[in-house]
Formats: structure tokens, sequence, C-alpha cells
């Protein structure tokens, strides 16, 4: 237990972008199940959020007209292919990190699964090279507990969009709706939304 406890904190000093690229089962890629990076999710301001909630109605997701887009984010930009290459670079970045951790002594017991998380994410980034960069843009109702303390897991399972929002707090305030756009690579038609909150 102890080792494992040394290990997971070594882990989360060395390994910068582990929570920035997190593939759902990171032993193995699979195509049906992608992680989408950070990159590709964007809180809409507070200014246009009750503007933004209005605009979905009772619906969980909408795909979003460029026009909405540009009302809600006052015509900034949304670069896809740098969204993508982004996407990729964490990959590698992260099969970088594990396959170094993988060659230090200490990690000998974990050398096997951490090659195997290595080759999961350069298979990942290779996806993401290969995909379009004419992306799907959505606006979707996520759930948020605390916002400045954590962040967005978000998941594509086939046309399911699983969105998850962690945070961190010393007490449980009420959850808020908080509707963000995220570039998707294929159509969704269902979301599934969920918050949680650590002390």
């Amino acid at each position: 237990m102890k080792y494992h406890f040394f290990l997971l904190a070594y882990l989360l000093v060395k390994s910068t972008c582990v929570f920035a690229q997190v593939l759902p089962n990171s032993e193995k890629f699979e195509p049906e199940r992608i992680a989408i990076s950070r990159s590709r999710v964007f809180r809409v301001p507070d200014s246009m959020q009750r503007r933004a909630q209005q605009i979905l109605g009772f619906a969980k997701f909408d795909p979003a007209a460029p026009a909405i887009v540009d009302e809600l984010f006052g015509h900034q930009i949304f670069d896809t292919k740098s969204m993508l290459e982004a996407q990729a670079a964490a990959a590698e970045e992260y099969a970088v990190q594990r396959e170094k951790e993988a060659a230090e002594p200490f990690f000998n017991d974990s050398r096997e699964w951490m090659l195997a998380h290595a080759r999961a994410h350069r298979a990942y980034a290779d996806y993401t090279r290969k995909l379009s960069s004419d992306l799907k843009p959505y606006l979707v109702k996520s759930k948020v507990y605390f916002e400045g303390t954590g962040g967005y897991l978000v998941t594509l399972c086939g046309s399911l969009l699983k969105v998850s929002h962690g945070s961190l707090g010393h007490s449980t305030p009420p959850q808020k709706t908080v509707v963000i756009l995220v570039f998707l690579e294929r159509d969704i038609d269902s979301v599934e939304v969920s918050a949680s909150i650590a002390e």
C-alpha cells in the first residue's frame, strides 16, 4: 500500500500533462472511446451563460451554429487545427513521460503498464493527426460544484458524450449548470453529465 501511495504521488508531480490528457482506458487505445482534450473544450463566458441556457432551453446539448458561437463568444476565433495539434502534442508528451519513468529502476514493477500507457497515447496521437479539422461544435450543459478548483473530463463514446467535472472543496455547495462549447469529430445523439467534489 505504501509503495502505491508513493508511486501515485511521484506520478502526480512528474507527469504534468496527466490531467490534461487521460484516455478512458489508458492501457489500450479504443477509437470508440475518445478523450476530448481541454484544447477542445471552452466555457461560455459568465456574461453569456444565461443567454446560452436560453438557447438550449430544456435540451442538454445542441449543435452550435456559427452565428450562435459568434454571439456567445464575441467573434472569438476557434482554430480547430490548433486544437487537434495541441491534443496530439499532449498525448505524445504523456507517452514520452511514461517511457522515461518506465526506464527508471524505481518503477521496475510498473514498467509493463507504463509502457502500455505510452503505446496507447502514441496511438491516440496518431488517431488525432488523421482527423479532419472540420470539427463539430456543440453547446453542452455541464454540472459543477467549485469551478476554480476543478476541471472537466470529456469522453466521446460512440455517439454518447460524457462530461464530468471534478473539484476540490471543504464543503458541498449546490450544483450549478455551466454551458460549455465542445468541438467533436463526430455527431452525438446523447449527453451524460456528472459532477463530483472531494476534500
